[in-house]
């Protein structure tokens, strides 16, 4: 099925511009990253709407893919298409309800089926364009729907698995944190990536594709898009603990969404632990789960950050507060993997570490932290510094 892309809202081929985060004043995000994989599978059973291709190779044309993920199951993946008929879109241009999609990761029981693609094409042939006009590029429409390493629609091999609800950076979809997620999932978790309607792009199974709005103030960040934010996180665990019944649950999120999740977890007992990936300011919040903050040096170390040592101060529970040496904001992202194979514009904040040795440290310490604070397993390399990973520098923790 075609596309069909919203007019009333912007263009889509408009070219990629840099976005502010909520009161700070810092512009940190993309606008226009990358999409949602549209498939329908309701009652956990995958349709697709595309498969996973490669394009054809040429001296110009880079090859994308991510790095295998290491734990002992195979990944497999779906999506959720979720109506929330207890509220009406406060976003929406016409009267509907809230309607979201929902990307999810788990550990499979086989590795058997096709391996989904990264983005469907419809989706990665508008975010190209973007690419294109910003960079100067000429990348084909299908660049962005190389095969991951999860297989679609894969029987599940946990009933049980603990849950983790991905709340992604403003203008970006669950589906760029893929590295992330696979990697959560091979370990055992069930990872939900939320893309939340008229913040990123989002794709329907109906075909429809639904655009962010122009308005990204500060204020409307923080006063209307946040709200429904966590109102959103919030119903997606009413509807998967319904559906997968998690033994225990926790939030992350990037930039906007390590806010989403600071909120979410005060609002909603269901959620026992959280962590932040380069988000701020995270607010006044006390929380007495466990949780990390994980960001990029040069913006969080407390010298400079004021606004992490006061939300550390605030925290009651189990809490590790670290920074990362050599990346930046987007390195928070699979973007960390692609920017040495593309080039991406400067709508895009990277660091000089190698971008599969960023996702590897991201992999290696929040599998530690989740296996800490939602099932109770010690590890060594929480809380102290490691000749293993000399780029990570603990600035304070209490486990």
């Amino acid at each position: 099925m075609k596309p069909q892309v919203i007019k009333h809202l912007p263009d889509p081929n408009r070219p990629l511009t840099r976005r502010g985060l909520l009161v700070s004043g810092t512009t940190l995000a993309a606008s226009a990253a990358l999409g949602a994989w549209a498939i329908d599978a309701r009652d956990a059973r995958a349709t697709t709407t595309g498969t996973a291709t490669t394009a054809s190779p040429s001296p110009d044309l880079p090859l994308l893919s991510l790095p295998a993920p290491t734990g002992r199951y195979p990944v497999g993946t779906l999506s959720q298409h979720l109506v929330d008929r207890s509220r009406i879109d406060p976003l929406a241009p016409t009267r509907r309800y809230r309607e979201l999609m929902v990307r999810l990761w788990y550990p499979a029981a086989n590795s058997h089926g096709p391996s989904a693609p990264y983005l469907p094409a419809g989706v990665s042939a508008v975010l190209v364009g973007q690419v294109n006009a910003q960079a100067g590029t000429d990348y084909p429409a299908g660049l962005l729907t190389f095969p991951t390493n999860s297989q679609l629609g894969a029987p599940m091999a946990r009933t049980s698995a603990p849950m983790v609800l991905f709340s992604p950076g403003e203008g970006f979809n669950a589906e760029l944190y893929t590295g992330i997620s696979e990697e959560l999932a091979s370990r055992g978790y069930l990872v939900a990536g939320i893309d939340y309607t008229f913040d990123a792009v989002v794709e329907f199974p109906d075909g429809r594709v639904e655009l962010p709005p122009t308005d990204t103030s500060a204020d409307y960040l923080q006063d209307t898009l946040l709200p429904v934010r966590v109102a959103d996180t919030r119903f997606v665990v009413d509807q998967l603990t319904s559906r997968f019944h998690p033994s225990t649950a926790a939030a992350i999120g990037h930039s906007l969404g390590s806010v989403t999740a600071v909120q979410a977890i005060d609002q909603d007992p269901r959620i026992d632990a959280g962590a932040a990936l380069d988000g701020n300011p995270l607010g006044s919040v006390s929380l007495t789960e466990p949780f990390m903050l994980m960001g990029a040096a040069d913006r969080h170390r407390p010298a400079v950050d004021p606004d992490w040592v006061g939300f550390y101060a605030q925290l009651r529970g189990p809490r590790l507060y670290q920074v990362v040496d050599g990346v930046e904001h987007d390195d928070f992202s699979d973007i960390t993997i692609f920017k040495s194979v593309t080039s991406l514009g400067p709508g895009f904040a990277v660091g000089p570490l190698d971008g599969a040795r960023a996702l590897h440290i991201q992999r290696v310490y929040l599998t530690a932290w989740f296996n800490y604070a939602l099932l109770g397993r010690p590890s060594k390399l929480l809380g102290r510094a490691t000749s293993a990973f000399p780029e990570v520098e603990v600035e304070a923790a209490s486990l």
